[in-house]
């Protein structure tokens, strides 16, 4: 592991990469508890790209009934 005090190395696994890979797992998890509280038939990941952006969407279906 690279850290140097008073210095910009850092390792991969460490420092802010270490607070997004958190967050991303905190999102994953309450996404799949609301899934769950839903009785979701699906939840889906997106990776969107248009003309000017790129984005990410996440789907969940839920509540299917026949008409």
């Amino acid at each position: 592991m690279k850290l140097w005090t008073g210095s910009t190395v850092t390792d991969q696994m460490i420092g802010d990469n270490v607070t997004e890979i958190t967050t991303k797992n905190i999102a994953n998890d309450l996404i799949d508890q609301v899934a769950q509280m839903l009785n979701a038939k699906s939840v889906r990941h997106f990776y969107c790209s248009d003309r000017t952006t790129t984005h990410e969407k996440i789907v969940i279906e839920f509540n299917h009934e026949d008409k």
